[in-house]
């Protein structure tokens, strides 16, 4: 806002006048035949002229200024390309078993802890056997029983046998004898059937392990109840090991039998071990959409190492080796239609090369033409700002 004041054409002189803006201290000549409008007008031109120099100053400093940008120097090292799990492996015995009960009935004793070593044929537990017990009991003297109406009725069945053929007695009393002797002999069959059954049931109060092994899990304690099905404990060879692992189906077709298996585990942080892929599950275990994969079996290398079944293991398979190869940052590969480019620093300024590329992983590609050993490329190429012939000043990242 400028104030001017109120003077006539007789009184026309110079005056000093503020004027009021956000930078306050402008002082210009106020002459009364030209007013307001030549404030305005040198108010105008200054403002140009500071636009014009601060946008040359800001043009100029850009275009002679390099942009700074990171490179690296092509070098030759071994490339591998490598598949990882969805999630962590898990270590597997080929022999594992899991110990059930074939009756109902209440643990009485147990044998084992977790970690146990057991031969084959060892007592794991104990169930309750106060009733079947007293079954077979009953069902031995149910065969006794049979055993004596057996011998009495053949006893009976020779005496009258004779007779009918004296007519002493009669047909119906000679059948009579035939068919309690039948009887007889079915009683006796019956009873060492439930005599059976009883003894299995008591042998069935014993629960033993059918493999040599280490106990990996108990499930169960004294006073619980046992019934067909559910796992009492399990027994696991600690010699035959495998790792059990998860590949995404879009990851499944670059694997093969065969294949060298990096593995890394908690158990010894500071380790590497080499497996082999030995099985490559036929059918896809997840059947939701976001988890789908096929498991993985992964060899142990027998070094030593003591590895426990259920431990965790991390797992990259490798899918692909090159050795001694050129290769460069990942980062620096821009892809352009179906070409792969580069940028390279020429006479300072960013210039594009055309390469053909190998194998790669998240880190590297291989560099099979286009550029050479000892060739210096940008490998910020998405900085803003940047683009060919801009003037570059390559920071060494390596």
């Amino acid at each position: 806002m400028v104030v001017i004041p109120a003077v006539s054409k007789r009184e026309s002189r110079k005056v000093k006048l503020r004027c009021f803006t956000q930078d306050s201290g402008l002082y210009i000549l106020y002459n009364i035949k030209e007013g307001v409008i030549i404030i305005y007008k040198k108010l105008g031109f200054w403002i140009l002229i500071i636009l014009i120099v601060s946008s040359g100053f800001f043009f100029f400093r850009g275009y002679f200024t390099p942009m700074e940008v990171k490179g690296v120097s092509v070098k030759r090292q071994n490339l591998e390309v490598t598949v990882t799990a969805t999630s962590t492996g898990i270590v597997k015995s080929d022999v594992e078993v899991n110990i059930t009960a074939q009756r109902t009935g209440k643990i009485a004793k147990l044998y084992i802890e977790e970690g146990d070593r057991v031969k084959a044929g060892d007592l794991i537990a104990e169930l309750d056997i106060s009733e079947v017990k007293a079954n077979l009991k009953k069902a031995k003297a149910d065969i006794k029983k049979a055993e004596v109406d057996l011998n009495n009725a053949g006893i009976e069945y020779k005496r009258k046998d004779p007779l009918f053929k004296e007519g002493l007695v009669t047909q119906q009393d000679l059948d009579n004898a035939q068919k309690l002797l039948s009887i007889a002999e079915a009683e006796l069959e019956m009873a060492k059937a439930a005599a059976d059954v009883a003894q299995l049931q008591y042998d069935y109060s014993f629960l033993r392990t059918p493999v040599s092994g280490v106990v990996s899990e108990r499930r169960v304690d004294v006073g619980d109840t046992a019934a067909p099905g559910p796992v009492i404990a399990s027994v696991v060879d600690p010699h035959n090991l495998y790792i059990k692992a998860p590949i995404d189906e879009a990851d499944i077709s670059s694997v093969r039998l065969g294949q060298t298996v990096k593995i890394t585990m908690d158990a010894y942080p500071e380790k590497f071990f080499y497996g082999k892929v030995i099985k490559i599950s036929p059918i896809v275990l997840g059947v939701k959409q976001e988890a789908r994969t096929f498991e993985v079996r992964i060899s142990i290398p027998d070094d030593g190492i003591v590895l426990k079944p259920g431990m965790s293991a991390d797992i990259e398979i490798v899918t692909g080796e090159a050795k001694n190869t050129l290769v460069v940052p990942s980062q620096a590969i821009i892809e352009k239609g179906t070409e792969k480019i580069v940028y390279v620093s020429e006479g300072g300024r960013a210039k594009q090369k055309k390469v053909k590329i190998g194998i790669y992983n998240w880190n590297f590609t291989e560099i099979k033409e286009g550029i050479a050993e000892g060739e210096k490329i940008i490998i910020t190429p998405d900085k803003p700002g940047f683009k060919e012939g801009v003037r570059v000043k390559i920071v060494d990242s390596s």
